[in-house]
């Protein structure tokens, strides 16, 4: 059996996040070019358990927070804009992967915030 990528790539305000799972077929997308990405792997989590979903949404908040850096400082404009980004790049990653465990272990608030 030939190994076949999932992804979820999100390009958004010039970040570009990538979810990667070995896994049944789906077609593979990659990043486009001079975008940055992060590539998140998940082929080592059970994403039908609260542990391997609190697990795999972890990797992607520190994916967002790489592809979306603040280096704002005290510059609320630029601070505000890497909020959104990061917020952004983690509710498309969320929605692509379309994984129901993955939904249920995110807080209600957050989930109202990131309009899931």
């Amino acid at each position: 059996m030939s190994p076949v990528i999932r992804t979820a790539w999100l390009p958004l305000a010039g970040a570009l996040l990538w979810a990667v799972s070995t896994g049944p077929a789906e077609a593979a997308t990659p990043p486009q070019a001079g975008v940055p990405s992060v590539v998140v792997k998940f082929n080592d989590l059970d994403l039908d358990t609260d542990a391997g979903a609190q697990a795999l949404y972890r990797r992607l908040v520190i994916a967002a927070r790489q592809v979306c850096p603040s280096d704002a400082g005290v510059n609320l404009h630029l601070a505000n804009l890497a909020y959104r980004c990061r917020s952004e790049a983690l509710a498309r990653a969320v929605r692509q992967l379309n994984k129901p465990a993955l939904t249920a272990i995110i807080p209600p608030g957050e989930r109202e915030r990131l309009n899931l």
